[in-house]
């Protein structure tokens, strides 16, 4: 058992703020791959517009997994316990799930980063 007492309890531990970031760089990516697609069918040449009609939803994309690491930061940072968080105790387990939110969240972003950066490159329907 851990010394500090916190009030982490067991039902508060859930999987869904860990699959959070994942979703939000996938819901991005299959978008900005539809819309491409069907503006490119629809005779639009790309260029600067398809780049930017990307790349803006990225920036939302980015502020939602911000949001989701930094609750994950808050998860991690619960007084009271030192790295590697694998002890048996409701704090322990809290812990190990807001880092590995916040790992998760570094890794969807910088994916999303690249599709944002690559649509604003190669804005064209080739």
């Amino acid at each position: 058992m851990s010394n500090a007492h916190t009030d982490v309890e067991e039902k508060s531990q859930s999987l869904w703020l860990l699959a959070c970031p994942p979703t939000i760089w996938a819901v991005h990516f299959l978008g900005s791959y539809a819309l491409a697609v069907m503006w490119c069918r629809g005779g639009g040449t790309g260029g600067y517009w398809l780049g930017v009609s990307i790349a803006a939803p990225a920036v939302v994309a980015l502020a939602l997994i911000a949001i989701v690491g930094w609750n994950g930061w808050k998860r991690h940072k619960i007084p009271g316990g030192e790295a590697p968080h694998d002890g048996d105790t409701d704090e322990d387990r809290s812990r190990f799930l807001g880092l590995a939110t916040v790992l998760l969240a570094a890794l969807s972003a910088i994916a999303t980063v690249y599709i944002g950066v690559a649509a604003l490159i190669f804005g064209g329907c080739g």
